[in-house]
């Protein structure tokens, strides 16, 4: 029954590390993911949800007419689907294959914890007893977490919307931006740990849900609007496509080398205050961006990045008291500014000393360079002298090769070549072809794979 349907179980995608024992059909439906999307039957669908989701969708249509006849057509095919939606055998081989999956979770729901991997996109099944150790023990550095009495989240829905209010009565930011940026539920950012199945003990990462946050849209609308213009395009990179176009034209001498700077948990590791501090120098190009003020906009900034830096974990409510927020959609931006500032420092006290990189960019945390190979020691300190908690560890090339973001990059007779690249970890697991998803979105997988292939 199993391989006539052409399912076919990659064992690798799925890593059990309890006794529990899950038969194939379970394992191949596990190993596909969260991104698997079962098929759709009467039982499963639920008709207020996708009316409440149509209704949400339809509010930002300025045409009357065009949303009653989106809700006709709701109407009319919610009918249909009550009247003729039937499941191919195909279909029904799935969902009998996830409810026999429901019911093995949930006799051991108090047991085990299922997770996708830190890195590499497979399914991890854990025992909760080791899952809830690992993640206390992360909680328990009081250099970084403390515990609070009460969760602060409606008293931060009252601020963020104090905030919203003020900057609409003083005209600077128009009705549609207010409406936009008020809140009116929230919830503390839930924190869980995803395995780092390529470590030894399999330690977790800890990541914050904070899309639920009060200042989720404020964060945003700062990032996106007001702060982006502050991101360095001498160091930044969008994806490995524009790395190779940087790269096409590069010659190495015999004494360069391919190196990579990665920084050690970045966003736990970047004071707020430097932060703050950091983009608030920057206030010429800021106030280009915004009508703000200055001392409003540092208000603002301590209130998305200290006032919410908290989360929930197993029904206990932690302020973390060091580093940028986990999940906040401010993190990535403010971590791009200070890492640029970083590098303008660090390459002007490099340079009176005679130390110049022929070529330097970066990918979030991860900074790719062609150096000699003698500077490789004091370009390392330096960029660990920065800040205390701000440190770096590097990858040298081996065998004239060095790995960056999805590309293989290789020295040949000081000519720079490229090859496709991934980790030995990486299942290269994609859209399951039988995910009853629109065949628009596999084939739009397919293409861009192959376009990032060529």
């Amino acid at each position: 029954m199993f391989l006539s349907f052409g399912f076919t179980l990659n064992e690798d995608w799925f890593i059990n590390y309890t006794d529990v024992i899950f038969p194939k059909e379970s394992r191949w439906l596990l190993s596909l993911g969260k991104k698997f999307a079962l098929p759709v039957n009467k039982n499963n669908f639920s008709k207020l949800h996708f009316i409440a989701d149509v209704e949400q969708g339809i509010q930002n249509m300025k045409n009357e007419k065009l949303k009653e006849l989106t809700r006709t057509k709701t109407a009319h095919n919610l009918i249909n689907f009550n009247h003729q939606h039937k499941n191919n055998n195909r279909e029904k081989f799935i969902l009998k294959a996830y409810d026999n999956t429901q019911k093995i979770v949930n006799k051991h729901k108090n047991d085990i914890v299922i997770l996708e991997s830190d890195k590499g996109q497979k399914t991890v099944v854990m025992y909760k007893r080791d899952y809830l150790h690992k993640m206390t023990s992360l909680l328990d550095d009081r250099n970084t977490y403390k515990t609070l009495r009460t969760d602060p989240t409606n008293k931060l829905i009252t601020t963020n919307n104090n905030i919203i209010t003020d900057l609409y009565k003083q005209k600077l930011i128009t009705i549609q931006q207010k409406k936009q940026l008020l809140c009116s539920t929230a919830n503390a950012p839930r924190l869980y740990g995803l395995p780092k199945i390529h470590k030894s003990n399999v330690p977790l990462r800890p990541i914050a849900d904070s899309t639920m946050v009060s200042c989720y849209k404020l964060s945003k609308y700062v990032g996106k609007e007001i702060l982006k213009p502050l991101i360095s395009s001498n160091y930044n990179i969008k994806n490995s496509s524009e790395l190779l176009e940087k790269l096409k034209h590069i010659k190495l001498e015999d004494n360069e080398i391919l190196i990579s700077f990665d920084v050690i948990s970045l966003f736990t590791n970047i004071p707020t205050n430097l932060a703050t501090k950091i983009i608030l120098e920057k206030w010429d190009i800021i106030k280009n961006t915004t009508n703000i003020s200055k001392a409003k906009f540092s208000r603002i900034l301590d209130f998305c990045l200290k006032d919410n830096n908290y989360l929930i974990f197993d029904d206990q409510i932690y302020q973390q008291v060091f580093g940028m927020p986990m999940g906040n959609p401010l993190s990535p931006t403010i971590a791009d500014i200070v890492l640029d500032k970083l590098l303008d420092e660090a390459i002007a006290e490099l340079k009176t000393m005679g130390i110049t990189f022929k070529f330097i960019t970066k990918y979030v945390d991860d900074i790719f360079a062609v150096i000699k190979k003698s500077d490789k020691e004091i370009i390392l300190t330096t960029l660990n002298n920065f800040h205390p908690k701000i440190k770096f560890t590097y990858e040298e090339e081996l065998d004239h090769k060095l790995p960056y973001l999805d590309i293989e990059i290789i020295k040949r007779d000081n000519n720079l070549i490229f090859n496709w690249y991934s980790k030995d970890i990486s299942s290269g697991r994609l859209i399951n072809f039988h995910s009853s998803q629109p065949m628009s979105q596999k084939l739009g997988t397919v293409k861009n794979f192959i376009k990032k292939t060529n």
